[in-house]
């Protein structure tokens, strides 16, 4: 009895706590709400476009080597990382709701930055966690170079030299729908996740393998009988003896010089290390087993790592794609272009695949005329095997909804993101975009297909899951999973309803009659994140659309 009732205690102090953290978050955040704009937001984008001087004028050629001439920048792209975290939103927001002065780690540099937008930091206790933290960072890399030291001895007793053949690799593939091969067909078309998209679409086809990193467990042939296989990191590995001691020589030597480099205060070595060491690693192999092709994604990849700088100039061709048009902030009525890009304009690919002209103009603004931006047209991301019950609405013809599910208000209170839409993507607005298009439907008798945009766990807010639940109980309503392809859902529709601005809009442009909904009569009809697709901003123009272009439909089935 006495251990049950410490554990209740226990969790009774866990709850107090959290409640205790979460109410100055949110005090944090309703103190931003004061000012015209948000200073934590502001103060990030200054950071991505400042450079730092110190790097250009003291760093060492020789730890840098042909990454020289990038040094300044992979430097900030690095930095940037440490404060778009959501642990760093929270932290930021806590110490502003509970009235103390902001300890975090980050460099002089941008403390002084940090002071000129208003933001009260402790600089002495930063500069203690920055330079703790770089002492990590590096402590860190040497835990790379004994591995990579490892890894040598080991292929030698296993195997010999390995040489992977020409291949591509694929980054950033989270889930199994985005990789392995579907068979799902409805009148024998099948439906593409990118990598089968790749394999069909792509203008190389002398490569024998797709290589990714997500589940060792998933390797098969392709439709070409090119082979996905798994492997466990994109660096490629030591195998032979002068490489392996040129590399051990030049590990020695380059950890002594950001050591005492860090002991003095140039903490950028430290910082950098372990993208140098992936990029020596590189140049060793001297482009024997690096890939014809690295594709990266804009889920997590806005700035280029380092290494991919040598596998550009060793022969590699370095791509980054577009699997969503989504990637810019909603515009209001009468707003101007959003000044926020959160480092968009920093990006440094040599080469963009995205969807359209107006999306290609789009980036051209953001990121000049040096890279190549081609319109390869809609690049599928995920398409589920899972096929959907023998449901009697699917019997029929459907419209298809896209809604955005919103998160708990912690989430997005706490969050300092200018891409994430805080003050549109709502419980409220949610449930009035389901409850118009619900009520519109009624004037024609047609069926509703609900697919959700992704699945958020508990992230998702509860009063629009109970929503949902009461929804579900509609007789011409059906929720589709969420990793089911919306290709799939396509075919037997008639329409398309999407929440602004998914992807799923422009999609279906390509195939059905379809519209966004702005529940709140808000949005820019113009904005160019539309593109092209038409937006419906009241609900009895949402009627008039379903009227006049479905009801001869539904009467004829």
């Amino acid at each position: 009895m006495s251990i049950f009732t410490n554990i209740t205690e226990k969790s009774k102090i866990k709850a107090k706590i959290k409640r205790y953290i979460i109410r100055r978050i949110l005090r944090g955040s309703f103190k931003l709400k004061n000012y015209k704009i948000n200073i934590l937001i502001a103060f990030r984008e200054e950071l991505c476009k400042k450079k730092f001087i110190q790097i250009e004028n003291k760093s060492s050629k020789f730890l840098f080597g042909d990454l020289y001439n990038n040094r300044e920048i992979i430097l900030r792209h690095l930095v940037i990382k440490v404060i778009t975290t959501n642990i760093s939103s929270w932290f930021f927001l806590f110490c502003i709701g509970s009235k103390i002065r902001i300890f975090y780690p980050l460099p002089l540099h941008w403390l002084k930055e940090a002071k000129k937008h208003g933001l009260n930091f402790n600089f002495s206790i930063s500069l203690l966690l920055w330079y703790l933290l770089c002492l990590y960072w590096f402590f860190k890399s040497l835990i790379n170079i004994l591995k990579q030291i490892i890894n040598f001895f080991k292929n030698k007793i296993v195997f010999k030299e390995k040489n992977l053949g020409n291949y591509v690799y694929f980054f950033n593939l989270s889930h199994e729908s985005q990789i392995l091969q579907t068979n799902s067909k409805i009148n024998d078309h099948k439906y593409s996740n990118i990598v089968n998209w790749f394999v069909h679409n792509s203008d190389n086809n002398n490569y024998d393998s797709i290589f990714h990193s997500f589940d060792p467990n998933i390797n098969q042939k392709l439709d070409n009988n090119k082979k996905l296989k798994y492997i466990d990191s994109a660096i490629p590995t030591i195998f032979s003896y002068k490489n392996f001691f040129l590399f051990l020589s030049w590990s020695i030597i380059s950890s002594l010089i950001v050591f005492f480099d860090l002991l003095r205060g140039r903490w950028w070595h430290a910082v950098c290390y372990d993208e140098i060491i992936k990029s020596k690693l590189v140049e060793l192999d001297n482009g024997k087993n690096i890939a014809q092709e690295y594709l990266f994604n804009n889920s997590n990849m806005r700035f280029r790592p380092g290494w991919t700088y040598i596998a550009e100039k060793l022969g590699s061709k370095i791509t980054f794609y577009f699997y969503s048009l989504n990637n810019d902030k909603i515009r209001k009525k009468n707003s101007t272009l959003d000044e926020f890009h959160w480092g968009l304009r920093e990006m440094t690919w040599p080469r963009y695949l995205t969807w359209n002209e107006s999306h290609v103009k789009l980036l051209r603004r953001l990121v000049g005329e040096k890279p190549d931006i081609i319109n390869v047209g809609y690049i599928p991301f995920s398409s589920s095997n899972l096929l959907i019950d023998n449901h009697q609405l699917l019997k029929k013809k459907y419209i298809i909804i896209f809604p955005v599910q919103p998160l708990r208000k912690i989430y997005y209170n706490s969050s300092v993101l200018p891409i994430t839409e805080v003050d549109y993507v709502t419980t409220i607005n949610g449930k009035k975009f389901l409850i118009d298009i619900v009520e519109a439907a009624k004037n024609i008798n047609v069926n509703l297909i609900i697919k959700q945009k992704r699945k958020v766990g508990p992230l998702l807010d509860p009063g629009y899951n109970n929503f949902l639940l009461e929804l579900k109980k509609l007789n011409n309503v059906i929720f589709v999973d969420e990793y089911i392809s919306a290709e799939y859902l396509f075919d037997n529709s008639i329409g398309v309803i999407s929440f602004p601005f998914t992807s799923t809009g422009y999609i279906s442009t390509l195939k059905k009659q379809n519209i966004f909904y702005d529940p709140t009569e808000t949005l820019s009809i113009n904005d160019p994140k539309m593109h092209n697709v038409k937006c419906i901003n009241s609900y009895n123009d949402l009627k008039t659309w379903m009227v006049d272009n479905f009801s001869e439909i539904i009467k004829s089935i």
